[in-house]
């Protein structure tokens, strides 16, 4: 359990951490994280990865009101849909993770 934690909360709070640093000796720019939809809510058998992405989403809103009157935007997207992999091999069941965001919409 506390390797999602670790991978999805302390891992985009190194992140944003070190893209705050460089933005804000340039006057500003954006951070995004993205989500699941686990971080609004949570199903059976996914407390692991619901915590971590919850806590994701909270850093989010927090370095949000944060760093916005520093000129730097953060945003989290949910994004929901499991992602083809090596080990996940369901054609047309899975997102694309070479696909154009665009095409995605």
């Amino acid at each position: 359990m506390g390797q999602f934690k670790e991978i999805t909360a302390y891992g985009g709070f190194l992140v944003a951490q070190a893209a705050a640093k460089r933005q804000l000796a340039v006057g500003g720019g954006a951070i995004f994280f993205t989500g699941a939809s686990a971080s609004v809510k949570d199903y059976p058998q996914s407390a692991p990865f619901a915590m971590g992405k919850f806590a994701l989403r909270g850093l989010a809103q927090s370095i949000a009101r944060e760093l916005a009157p520093q000129n730097i935007h953060v945003a989290h997207f949910v994004i929901d849909g499991g992602i083809r992999s090596a080990t996940r091999i369901e054609p047309d069941s899975l997102l694309d993770p070479d696909a154009d965001f665009v095409q995605i919409i």
